[in-house]
């Protein structure tokens, strides 16, 4: 196994308390619907300081979406895309073992756990989304040492906790320290209606 890889599996950073953020894995594409409703409850509806449901028509992103960058993440040398997620765990107490042996019948916790925040990183020369054209010598393009983000939110419910800043913070390390990018872009809108590309013209 490449270090890389190695590292993109392993490297974890704390949050808060029970909260944490890493890569996505194989393991999450049972987390699909679960990831997609954090993204759409956090842009398209007006629970939270992140929404933008007046600029865009219906949801921001689909099951399919995140399906797919869950399976770029897992192939990040050729796609060189990263799906963060915060995850919050709730450590509950289960009994292990039978009847017949009371040492095996003792109670552990196990962690389970849920999704309560997203933080895409794509890099590698990836091309702009139209939203966001560039006139600059890359013709659009994304340079060999710098990467974009995208998807950054936090569901409702955690919002005004300080956690949209740790977020912030513990993607742009991993996109340094992990990724080894050098600089990182973001944009605010993306997929805008005809009213808003009207007024940016």
């Amino acid at each position: 196994m490449e270090a890389t890889t190695f590292l993109l599996q392993k490297k974890h950073y704390i949050l808060k308390d029970n909260i944490y953020l890493r890569a996505v894995n194989v393991k999450d594409l049972e987390r699909v619907d679960q990831i997609t409703s954090v993204v759409n409850s956090a842009f398209v509806t007006n629970a939270g300081w992140t929404s933008i449901s007046s600029l865009i028509n219906g949801d921001k992103v689909t099951p399919g979406d995140i399906k797919a960058l869950i399976l770029e993440t897992i192939d990040y040398e050729r796609t060189k895309t990263q799906l963060l997620c915060a995850f919050e765990r709730h450590p509950t107490k289960i009994k292990n073992g039978n009847n017949t042996n009371y040492d095996d019948y003792k109670e552990k916790e196990v962690d389970n756990e849920s999704v309560i925040g997203t933080y895409l990183i794509k890099g590698g020369r990836t091309k702009f989304p139209a939203s966001a054209q560039r006139t600059d010598q890359l013709e659009n393009e994304i340079g060999d040492s710098e990467c974009y983000y995208d998807l950054y939110c936090i569901l409702p419910s955690y919002q005004s906790q300080g956690l949209g800043g740790k977020l912030q913070r513990a993607g742009s390390l991993y996109a340094r320290d992990v990724l080894g990018y050098e600089s990182a872009i973001m944009w605010a809108f993306e997929n805008r209606t005809p009213e808003l590309l009207a007024c940016s013209d």
